[in-house]
């Protein structure tokens, strides 16, 4: 199940797999093993504008989303002294030309994430943050595995009976 910016998903063990796509967005996937119940969710932005926004759509701020998203695990009966997390996001992706770095919309969005966390004394397991490549933050809720890889990479199976076979030395030279 793919979660969409501004949103979360919360799940008890299962076959589910939940995914986020992230690029300036920050992805937070949170578990407790004992509970049998964990989730994910995806920042757009750090915090809100206005009391009003936040006040519409909370998740689609960490500030506003992160204490929503814990509760929505503590329902389900998760303990946050047992929580393990993985981070993933913030990237600057587009051209460089295009790239307001005053801005760093995916860093303060991460500081609010790590701030949160840290907060709440919750470990972080994996992290891969920052940079200027897009990927996917996916949460298996089988066994509360997290993994996260970029974008296009988990099309491709090892077990793809196709060899691929590199250029060869000719080939590159012809085509520089």
């Amino acid at each position: 199940m793919i979660v969409p910016s501004g949103d979360m998903c919360v799940c008890t063990r299962g076959h589910d797999v939940l995914e986020a796509y992230l690029g300036t967005c920050a992805g937070v996937a949170l578990w407790d093993k004992e509970a049998g119940v964990g989730g994910l969710f995806h920042a757009l932005l750090a915090e809100p504008l206005s009391v009003a926004s936040a006040a519409t759509d909370p998740l689609r701020y960490a500030s506003t989303g992160l204490p929503v998203f814990l509760r929505a695990l503590e329902t389900k009966g998760a303990k946050v002294s047992r929580m393990e997390a993985v981070v993933a996001g913030g990237a600057i992706v587009g051209p460089s030309t295009d790239v307001q770095l005053d801005l760093q919309l995916g860093a303060r969005t991460l500081e609010r994430v790590e701030f949160f966390l840290r907060t709440a004394r919750i470990p972080v397991k994996l992290s891969e943050t920052g940079g200027t490549f897009t990927c996917c933050l996916r949460l298996h809720c089988r066994d509360w595995t997290a993994e996260i890889l970029p974008v296009g990479s988990h099309f491709f199976r090892p077990d793809t009976p196709e060899k691929i076979v590199p250029p060869s030395r000719e080939a590159i030279e012809t085509a520089v």
